[in-house]
């Protein structure tokens, strides 16, 4: 397994390439440390690159993905040599601090160590790299969805304005920033006329004419399903009064909306709410009360909540830095926003799931890991 591979470094790079020796076929690009990669060794099994660097710290890598699978750092000195034990259970790291150390190496099972790879991943894994780790295709973005050739106006104005975290949406639902908003205004406008007393289309069109930046029109839009009760069009309304999107800008307004929202199950309208009274912006600041609506959120599956509360735990707002916690509920809000398709909200969960998980310890990660599997959001 060592003979076709070679973990190739230079004095001045911050990388380590891993090649296939025949071929000189690159197979992973091994990125992370903050100076000179002074040294690299792979694993007895082949597996796993270990990296030394002038940054004093010393890296375990995973071939197949190039994943970052542990850090090692406590030397003072740049760290100039390391290997695996025989039995590739520990490692010893030498230092220009005149010490050498000796260290556990992975107590992952193989099962825990795909586990980990995918925590710690800061981007949707390709195809490929998805398979070598017998990872499910759950993660894959979607593709944008488009009017049927034979379709009806209300279908076309699912297809292109439905939003994709509204409890009453039909069809698969679309990002804001995707919609196409010339396209999705005259489907909707003909859904309107087609189904006047469905406040489903008068939400979608607003949302149309939102992209489309006529955002007087799309207030009214809102206001209009909002008088008939439609949950995701009183938060937009919300929104419009706490930015002041064509009508004038009013906290407490938005305020009332985002809790009569939220008590119709439109769940992004807990951490809207939860947001005002934690930056106290244009209401009273309390953030015991922001905490309250950050956790029934999250509680009831707002995967925004969980990313408030995710960065609250990051920056250490109620006590000390947590980033177990952070990793769970980035973990979860990676889930729920995969599960609707928004797909670049759920990069971004993505990117900050893949951090935390890097600064803690592989068997921490994946305990966090196996929590999130169990989790289920509780009936609201």
């Amino acid at each position: 397994m060592l003979a076709d591979r070679l973990a190739d470094y230079v004095d001045a790079d911050l990388l380590v390439v891993v090649c296939r020796v025949e071929a000189g076929e690159a197979l992973a690009l091994l990125q992370g440390h903050g100076a000179s990669v002074r040294y690299a060794a792979f694993s007895p099994d082949g597996q796993r690159v270990l990296t030394a660097s002038a940054d004093k710290t010393a890296r375990v890598w995973d071939v197949s993905t190039g994943t970052e699978l542990a850090l090692l750092q406590g030397h003072e000195g740049g760290v100039w040599s390391a290997a695996f034990s025989p039995d590739g259970e520990r490692i010893v790291t030498g230092s220009a601090d005149d010490s050498a150390r000796v260290w556990g190496a992975l107590p992952l099972k193989t099962s825990d160590t795909v586990t980990y790879a995918d925590m710690a991943a800061l981007r949707i894994l390709s195809e490929a790299e998805r398979s070598s780790l017998f990872l499910s295709r759950s993660g894959l973005s979607r593709s944008t969805p488009q009017p049927l050739a034979t379709s009806t106006p209300n279908q076309d104005c699912d297809a292109l304005a439905a939003d994709p975290l509204d409890p009453h949406m039909s069809g698969p639902g679309l990002p804001f920033e995707t919609i196409d908003p010339e396209g999705a205004v005259d489907a909707c406008h003909a859904a309107v006329e087609a189904a006047p007393s469905e406040p489903r289309f008068r939400y979608q069109l607003g949302r149309a004419l939102a992209r489309a930046r006529r955002l007087p029109e799309a207030a009214e839009l809102y206001r209009a399903a909002a008088q008939q009760g439609y949950p995701a069009a009183v938060a937009s309304l919300g929104d419009a009064y706490q930015k002041g999107d064509g009508v004038t800008q009013d906290a407490t307004e938005a305020m009332r909306l985002f809790r009569q929202a939220a008590e119709g199950g439109f769940l992004p309208a807990y951490s809207k709410a939860g947001w005002l009274f934690w930056s106290g912006a244009g209401v009273a600041e309390d953030r015991e009360e922001a905490l309250r609506w950050y956790e029934k959120g999250a509680e009831v599956g707002d995967p925004f909540s969980h990313r408030r509360l995710a960065e609250l735990c990051e920056r250490g707002e109620q006590g000390s830095q947590d980033f177990e916690k952070a990793l769970f509920h980035h973990a979860i809000e990676t889930e729920l926003l995969d599960a609707v398709g928004e797909g670049d909200e759920a990069h971004v969960a993505r990117a900050r799931r893949g951090s935390d998980a890097r600064a803690l310890a592989p068997e921490v990660v994946v305990r966090v890991a196996k929590q999130v599997a169990t989790w289920r959001s509780r009936p609201r």
